[in-house]
Formats: structure tokens, C-alpha cells, sequence
């Protein structure tokens, strides 16, 4: 059987519908997962009702987790928060990894495993010394490839590209700031934000700062980063 993946999806609360960019969903089938679509709760035992029905787990991107889920607050930076969200989420990722079961967090996702896991948060980039934009804009197609990461070879995601630097594209204004525990930072930009994370102690955590559902199509070494996860969540339902 196919593993089964589990994909966050984000509320949009103007016209009070659960969301995902189809692209997300794409991107699994295509690596050779089942996606199961994940509506956040504001009830934190949802998510373990809903993980002893998955293989492996997607954190997609999306608007601002709530600075105080990092012991900040919001110094009107963060943007789209929403509680559902992060209650759900948080909760999924903590649990998963203490599961080790395999993850993959994009963009935001890729926020939300740093904040589950005890790290925090720059609210906004320009909050960080010497850090450039990283949000590409919105005449640049979202394939393109904006900015160039540099992998280090000791890592998941240099396994999966077999290089040290890669290009990305790039729509975030928020970035990891203190690592969290069980984490590593595995490549930065030119200005040495992190790009990529993983787990130090867990078969597959790996998140990405950029969005690989939008550049697979155009190039298919990004479909690599969703078979690496299947691949993972197939082992893992082989024990």
C-alpha cells in the first residue's frame, strides 16, 4: 500500500474555508504517496486522533505562526495568525517526532517544526543584521529559482540534490532564529538565514524554507524532496 501522508491545510477566515494549494497534493501523489488532508482544531487531542491514521507528515506553507508560541509577543510583524492552526500543528509536529515518524515542513511548515521543538523566530528578516529580502515579487514566476542556498554535504537535503548550492525560490519575511532542540541547520542564503533544518535525532525531520510544490514542475529534481519523504514514511510503515 501507498503510505499515507498527512497534509496541514490553512483556514481562510473571510470566507470561512478550509485551504491548500493543490500543488501540495500533486507533489505527494506524484511521489508516490496518499494524501489525507488535515483541517486544523482548536482541540489539542486532535492531533493524536489524526496521526495514528498516517504514515508520514506535511506542514505546508501559509500566513504567521503567533510569536507567542515562542515567548514573544507580536510586535506587529506577524501577519494571518491563526489559532486553529498552530494549536494543530505544533501539536502534530511535537508528537511525530516523538513518534519518529518522518516530517517535512515548507516554508512556514518549515517554522512551525523550529517553534514545536523549543526554537523561536525572527518576526520579520530585516530584524536580523545584514539580511537581504526573500520574498520574490509577484511579477517573478513562482518557479523561479531567487536566491541560491549552500547545503552542508553531512545532510539530508545534500543527499537528495547531490550539490552544495542550489537555487530557490523564496516568499518569506520570517526565518528560524534559535534552533530547536533536536535540530540542526543544514543550509543557509548568502546572508546566512537559515534555508534548511533537520533533525539530529530522528530518521526523517527536514524542513525547507523555500517551496519545492511550486518548482517541481518545471524542474524535477524538487519532486525529490516529497520522494525522500515517501520513501521515509514507507520504511517506516515496514517495521
Amino acid at each position: 500500500m501507498k503510505p499515507i501522508i498527512g497534509i496541514a491545510v490553512s483556514i481562510n477566515y473571510r470566507e470561512n474555508l478550509f485551504q491548500v494549494h493543490k500543488s501540495y497534493v500533486e507533489a505527494v501523489v506524484e511521489a508516490g504517496g496518499t494524501p489525507l488532508l488535515i483541517a486544523p482544531q482548536a482541540d489539542k487531542t486532535y492531533a493524536a486522533e489524526i496521526l495514528g491514521r498516517l504514515d508520514g507528515l506535511l506542514i505546508t506553507g501559509g500566513g504567521d505562526i503567533d510569536p507567542r508560541f515562542f515567548n514573544e509577543e507580536n510586535a506587529g510583524q506577524s501577519k494571518s495568525v491563526s489559532a486553529e492552526r498552530d494549536i494543530t500543528e505544533l501539536e502534530l509536529i511535537k508528537l511525530a517526532a516523538d513518534l519518529d515518524m518522518p516530517i517535512l515542513g515548507i516554508c512556514r511548515g518549515c517554522q512551525a517544526i523550529n517553534v514545536s521543538l523549543g526554537g523561536s523566530l525572527y518576526q520579520d528578516i530585516s530584524l536580523k543584521p545584514g539580511a537581504l529580502n526573500h520574498r520574490q515579487d509577484d511579477d517573478t514566476p513562482k518557479w523561479y529559482p531567487y536566491h541560491d542556498i549552500t547545503m552542508d554535504k553531512e545532510s539530508i537535503i545534500y543527499d537528495i540534490f547531490g550539490q552544495r548550492v542550489i537555487g530557490v525560490n523564496s516568499f518569506h519575511h520570517q526565518a528560524v532564529k534559535e534552533i530547536g532542540n533536536g535540530l540542526k541547520i543544514t543550509a543557509v542564503a548568502k546572508d546566512d538565514i537559515p534555508e534548511v533544518i533537520e533533525g539530529t535525532n530522528h530518521s526523517f525531520i527536514l524542513g525547507v524554507q523555500f517551496h519545492p510544490e511550486r518548482m517541481f514542475q518545471n524542474d524535477r529534481r524538487f519532486l525529490s524532496i516529497f520522494e525522500a519523504l515517501v520513501v521515509a514514511a514507507r520504511n517506516r510503515e515496514a517495521l
